[in-house]
């Protein structure tokens, strides 16, 4: 990892910065002289232990169930099977309600490509027949297998979202993914949640990070969106934001730019 981050630097046009790293590629970092703050959570869930009994999986078995109060269907479809027309209309109408309308953030996720592509696997939920939303699951690997699906991009209209549609989808995918022998399935990263102090890190940058967690869901919804993910009781696990001689102000403003948060002249 050392040499491939050496090579990697080598080849870049400007001052690097490292976000949404782990354990695995922060130890490396330390050691060529970066400091690392947490900048959030991870949510996995280990498919062949999951389980929606008791209490505090209640409003998931409210979602699982959703086929009992309407006719709600879910399938996995290939690019030729999709209306993609509709598909990019339920977009639009989920990025209506979001604070950044007019462009697709980036950064911490990959923006949708309304198509087929290699390992990408998509699920479509449809209600009385019109299509009410999808998610979309990236692959990643180990040892050239499959060693998870992540959930990387969850839209629905606003009248079906209500109903837990977006849910109903995850659940239905992660029993067809354990059914399959895949291991684990990553609901993504909450930027900014959990972040607490860490060996050598910025508490200057930690504590904006606090600040806009707390004071800018009009900006993101930091919150919500943790809170969304933290319902399935997964594995946690700590995100970071590595660099090396550039202020915490300067860090701030480039992430806010870098994830289209703050438009970019």
């Amino acid at each position: 990892m050392t040499e491939l981050l050496h090579a990697f630097e080598r080849n870049l046009p400007g001052q690097p910065m490292y976000v949404g790293v782990d354990d695995s590629v922060l130890r490396p970092l330390k050691a060529l002289g970066y400091d690392a703050t947490m900048m959030g959570t991870e949510f996995s869930v280990d498919l062949a232990g999951f389980s929606l009994r008791g209490k505090a999986m209640k409003q998931l078995r409210h979602a699982r169930n959703l086929h009992r109060r309407c006719a709600v269907t879910v399938r996995e479809q290939e690019g030729q099977d999709v209306d993609w027309h509709q598909v990019a209309g339920v977009s639009d109408a989920w990025r209506e309600r979001k604070a950044v309308k007019e462009r697709e953030l980036g950064l911490l996720t990959r923006p949708p490509v309304f198509g087929d592509e290699w390992g990408v696997r998509k699920f479509y939920a449809y209600i009385d027949g019109q299509l009410a939303g999808y998610v979309f699951f990236d692959p990643w690997f180990h040892d050239g297998r499959i060693g998870g699906y992540c959930a990387n991009i969850l839209r629905a209209s606003p009248e079906m979202n209500r109903l837990g549609v977006l849910d109903h989808i995850v659940l239905q995918a992660m029993s067809q993914f354990r059914d399959e022998g895949v291991p684990e399935v990553s609901l993504g990263i909450a930027p900014l949640h959990g972040v607490r102090p860490w060996a050598g890190d910025r508490k200057g940058l930690r504590w904006a990070q606090h600040g806009l967690y707390r004071y800018g869901n009009r900006l993101y919804a930091f919150a919500p969106l943790a809170y969304h993910k933290s319902r399935y009781r997964g594995r946690e696990t700590p995100w970071f934001v590595c660099t090396k001689n550039m202020s915490s102000a300067r860090v701030v403003a480039t992430l806010l730019k870098g994830t289209g948060l703050l438009p970019v002249p």
